[in-house]
């Protein structure tokens, strides 16, 4: 994915759990924007992000 398309794709996603009232942590959009850029898989996104609950 492009990088602007990252970024946005990233802004849409935080702007949609503000709306529900919630917040995303920067450790998992950083690892969103690993995956969205094909930087890990979504198996490795899955075990970073169990590994890094509660950061």
């Amino acid at each position: 994915m492009a990088p602007m398309s990252v970024e946005k794709s990233i802004a849409n996603a935080v702007a949609s759990l503000r709306m529900e009232g919630l917040t995303a942590k920067p450790v998992y959009e950083e690892l969103c924007r690993r995956l969205l850029r094909g930087e890990i898989t979504m198996s490795e996104y899955v075990a970073l992000a169990i590994e890094r609950k509660g950061s």
